[in-house]
């Protein structure tokens, strides 16, 4: 993955939006910027806009800029030769936060939406990546100071370190302590059956069998019981039911008797029901009776009332009519007075438009006269406005006359000083590389000098070293003589020189050998000739890594000083000549500024003074015709206001002659008045008129309904009275046939209801006469000549009693053996099963205590994280040599030690690396580590946190040399740092700085 464009807005300290393009930077960047500024926010952002996640575990609301409502990172980022955007917003403007989270793809015209979900954007850029957000923190981001405690520290203190740095490789020790505490688990149930097995004990099989032959002697007692009770039972319920039967004869004997006891009554009931039933079959011509007679009733009360009001409606009527005819002879009258009203309305209507158009045309006179005047005024306003603009445009023409343009270099100036602070800070930067320089040539020159000193000193060392080890060697050799002479006897042969010895007396004495004091000698020589070998290695080591800073130094004051030549020949393009001064330059351009803005104001104002002219003069001329207008409308207007009077004059006499008729009916009254009262006049008469109208028409029609309804009420009246004297004679003939008067009908009549109720009482007397005359004779032929009484049943039920507490007793011998057969059954199979789960836990407890053995740090995890360190330590290697081309790192038992390749492959610890070769070894664990995490994945981008506040110039130019050498890859490599001196030594750096509307990004 390589970033390409970072937009972020409202994201932790970033309130307004910020955008870095990685694109326009080296491949070796930093980024700076003090403590809080938000240096370490631009990586979260990166990881959020990925995975929506940062590494601090927070939610999105904890991540908006405090006071914002939205949060918005884009990315943009390549991988595997495609483009992608993954944009993340975050809404709080609402109660409930919503998200929009989108993946693009660049298909080299414009962006296609790939994704739009969370789900589906999560998975498709972890598929894109190759990496899940774990991984992709711990191969994108390193954290430099880890690796230097790593390289350095004990095994158990390097294995603690990777469980951080990779978490997967704590599952093993998860594995392990979940296998314990399956262990313990399973030890303490297995411990908890094996005491279960202990507690329970089993019957013998004689036992069972005992208990399997009382069981049967019990049930075969309970046969028996069982059947007495049964017979028992019977004849104490034959007992009972006599006893019962001979109660229930009693009952129906007293029942009987009460019944006969009603008779009476009953044979009444049955003599009314006779009478009610006859009257019933009269029933329906009674109703026909009873409804001519009612209509009859009815039919002569309605026809009297209809009578009377016929009357009454024929009176209204004949007062109507005449009412009717005074309002019309009042209207006929009223009528010409209208007339004459109108014509003098006319007159009015005439004489009132002439007022108001004499009105209109005086105000109109007056109209005319104002805008005469008011032209003018404004035709004298104008000619001083023009004399006013005519001076003004001459004394305009002097300024812009004594006013001169600044001509080209203005321009000149304007392109020159925004490439001033450049070219100083090129020169400033230019003469830091020279100063560099001149330190690393210093430094090279001492060290070459201490080189030939130390070379000087192994050389007289060795010397040394040489003559005395001579010395110890005569010593030696001497010493082994003498003890060769104490051995050999006169004539022997010298295993030496093969010779015949001839005696102690016929050889030369020897010196004494001081063997002891040459080795100790000899020692002291070795060690000072190692410490002056030491030496000079290490004043050679000195002076190579002294030249290549030289070099690098020199390397680097050659850009700087391309850099400042480009910006020195873009200046001189410009000025025309090789030397400038900056504050003079300034000061010329504010100097030019100021001139050509008075030049351009003077201009403008000249510009704007000669339009004024023209519009005044326009004016002036409008002003001359509006006021010879304004003269010929005012003329008009007076000619118009003396036709107008005389019309009105002659409106007023026709008025005049119009009403004098009014006058005679009604008084000379004005002209208001009259019409005021002949409107009243007419509302009266239009009311009266209307009013009698309708009285005489209500009258009539009134008249016409009470005469049609008194015929129909006659006619209704002679119906009546002929039906009910039919269905009086239909009445009689039927009482006569069944031998009966209305007086005795209307006593003997009962509703059905009643009849019911007697019919029922009737019938149910008969039913239980006959029931209990039957249940009598039954329960004395079912008792016959038996007899039953109290005590022989008590003794029944004493005897069956007895009987069943045997039996109850029997029962329970049974079921106390049942259950005791079963149990011992349950407990055989509950021991078996027990014996079972012990068996089983046992292999568990076994195997688990196996795995986790297995699985202890020392063993299987030490095994693990071993092949891994060596697989970290080949691979840094490689990345160490590429860095140094010098040293290699390796694993010497348990222990890092790194081979120098200037030294003949020389190894010794990483402890003893200076500060410079300790933070390249680091990074080259660090990217090594990254590389095996990746996997097959594509690492594009890198970025570093240094660890350290602080760097002395040794590991200052070392770290510089390394991240140089790194940033000739294909990887984007940022620094995260507080270190100024590393930040301005390198080519670009991302500046983070705080301030009121929150944190910024500037790129320099």
């Amino acid at each position: 993955m390589r970033p390409i464009k970072l937009i972020l807005e409202g994201f932790t300290s970033f309130r307004t939006r910020q955008e870095i393009d990685f694109d326009a930077l080296d491949n070796l960047f930093v980024i700076t910027g003090p403590t809080g500024a938000g240096k370490t926010s631009l990586l979260d952002a990166i990881t959020f806009a990925l995975y929506g996640k940062v590494a601090r575990k927070l939610n999105p609301a904890d991540l908006v800029t405090q006071g914002a409502k939205q949060l918005k990172v884009e990315l943009h980022f390549t991988s595997r030769g495609e483009t992608y955007r993954a944009v993340r917003t975050y809404d709080f403007s609402r109660k409930t936060a919503t998200n929009a989270i989108v993946l693009d793809r660049f298909d080299g015209a414009k962006w296609e939406r790939e994704k739009e979900q969370q789900r589906d954007v999560d998975g498709a850029i972890a598929s894109i990546l190759g990496i899940d957000y774990d991984t992709f923190t711990r191969v994108i981001l390193l954290p430099q100071g880890e690796f230097d405690r790593f390289l350095k520290g004990t095994p158990r203190h390097r294995r603690e370190i990777l469980r951080q740095l990779i978490p997967e490789l704590q599952v093993f020790e998860l594995m392990r302590q979940k296998a314990v505490e399956r262990e313990k688990l399973a030890a303490g149930e297995l411990n908890a059956i094996a005491t279960q097995l202990a507690e329970r004990s089993l019957p013998t099989t004689e036992e069972i069998a005992a208990a399997e032959l009382q069981k049967r002697e019990v049930c075969s007692r309970i046969a028996t019981t069982t059947g007495h009770i049964e017979q028992l039972q019977q004849e104490l319920n034959d007992t009972e039911r006599l006893l019962e039967r001979q109660q229930q004869l009693t009952r129906a004997r007293a029942e009987l008797t009460d019944l006969l006891a009603r008779e009476n009554v009953i044979q009444d009931i049955t003599a009314k029901l006779a009478q009610a039933q006859i009257a019933a079959q009269l029933e329906g011509d009674w109703r026909l009776v009873e409804d001519a007679r009612s209509r009859l009733q009815a039919a002569t009360e309605r026809s009297e009332s209809e009578d009377a009001a016929f009357v009454a409606a024929r009176a209204i009527a004949e007062r109507s009519e005449v009412a009717f005819t005074a309002a019309i002879d009042r209207e006929r009258e009223l009528q010409g007075r209208e007339a004459v009203l109108q014509a003098a309305a006319s007159f009015e209507t005439t004489r009132a438009r002439c007022a108001e158009e004499v009105e209109r045309a005086r105000n109109l006179q007056r109209q005319r006269q104002d805008a005469y005047e008011r032209a003018a005024s404004e035709l004298a306003v104008a000619h001083t406005g023009l004399q006013q603009a005519e001076t003004e445009e001459s004394q305009a023409k002097a300024v812009v006359e004594n006013s001169a343009p600044t001509g080209d270099r203005l321009q000149v100036l304007r392109q020159v000083l925004p490439l001033l602070e450049p070219w100083e800070r090129a020169h400033a930067r230019r003469h830091q590389a020279a100063m560099n320089l001149e330190t690393a040539t210093s430094a090279t020159s001492a060290t070459a000098a201490a080189e030939r000193q130390a070379s000087a000193a192994l050389a007289e060392a060795e010397t040394v070293l040489q003559a005395v080890t001579n010395r110890l060697q005569q010593a030696r050799d001497d010493n082994a003589i003498a003890m060769l002479r104490e051995r050999l006897h006169d004539g022997e042969t010298c295993p030496v020189c093969n010779s015949p010895y001839p005696g102690t007396t016929a050889v030369p004495d020897l010196p004494d050998s001081k063997v002891e004091l040459w080795e100790a000698q000899h020692a002291e020589a070795c060690g000072e000739s190692e410490r002056a070998r030491q030496d000079f290695n290490d004043a050679r080591l000195e002076g190579a890594r002294q030249q290549q800073q030289a070099d690098n130094a020199r390397q680097l004051l050659a850009d700087r000083e391309g850099d400042l030549s480009e910006r020195s020949r873009q200046l001189r393009d410009l000025l025309g000549h090789c030397e400038w001064d900056s504050a003079a330059l300034q000061t010329e351009l504010q100097t030019l500024e100021d001139r050509d803005r008075r030049y351009q104001e003077a201009r403008a104002q000249l510009d704007a003074i000669r339009d004024r002219c023209i519009r005044t003069r326009s004016q002036l001329q409008a002003a001359e015709q509006a006021c010879a207008a304004a003269n010929r409308e005012r003329d008009r207007a007076v000619d118009d206001s003396d036709r107008r009077q005389t019309q009105l004059q002659n409106a007023e006499t026709d008025l005049t002659e119009a009403l004098k008729r009014l006058y005679t009916e009604l008084g000379k009254q004005p002209y208001a008045d009259l019409a005021r009262i002949l409107k009243q006049q007419r509302d009266d008469c239009d009311r009266a008129v209307q009013t009698a109208t309708s009285a005489r028409d209500t009258g009539a029609a009134e008249l016409i309904r009470a005469e049609t309804a008194a015929e129909s009420a006659a006619r209704e009246l002679t119906t009546a009275h002929t039906l009910q004297q039919e269905r009086d004679r239909s009445w009689t003939v039927a009482c006569q046939d069944l031998g009966c008067t209305e007086a005795e009908f209307l006593t003997a009549r009962a509703t059905p209801q009643q009849q019911q109720a007697w019919h029922e009482q009737k019938q149910t007397y008969e039913k239980q006469h006959l029931e209990l005359t039957v249940r009598v004779a039954n329960l004395q032929t079912e008792i016959g000549g038996r007899a039953a009484d109290a005590e022989a049943i008590v003794a029944l039920e004493q005897a069956l009693d007895n009987a069943r507490d045997r039996g109850d007793e029997l029962q329970s011998e049974r079921e106390r053996i049942t259950v005791w057969l079963s149990e011992q059954q349950r407990l055989a199979r509950d021991v078996a099963k027990l014996q079972a789960k012990h068996d089983e836990l046992q292999k568990q407890v076994d195997a688990l205590h196996a795995i986790a053995q297995q699985l202890q740090s020392n063993q299987f995890q030490g095994y693990i994280l071993e092949a891994f360190e060596q697989d970290l330590a080949l691979q840094g290697s490689r990345y160490l040599q590429d860095l140094t081309r010098r040293y290699t790192l390796a694993l010497d038992g348990d222990k890092y030690v790194v081979e120098d390749g200037w030294n003949g492959g020389e190894t010794r610890p990483v402890q003893t690396l200076s500060g410079g070769e300790t933070f390249v070894a680091s990074l080259s664990v660090g990217l090594a580590l990254s590389e095996l995490l990746a996997g097959s994945a594509e690492v594009g981008s890198l970025f570093l946190d240094e660890g350290f506040g602080t760097l002395d110039p040794e590991t200052l130019e070392s770290a510089i040399q390394a991240l140089e050498t790194l940033r000739r890859s294909h990887r984007i490599v940022g620094l995260i740092t507080h270190v100024r001196e590393l930040a301005d030594r390198l080519p670009a750096q991302i500046e983070v700085t705080k301030s009121p509307d929150g944190s910024r990004v500037r790129v320099l």
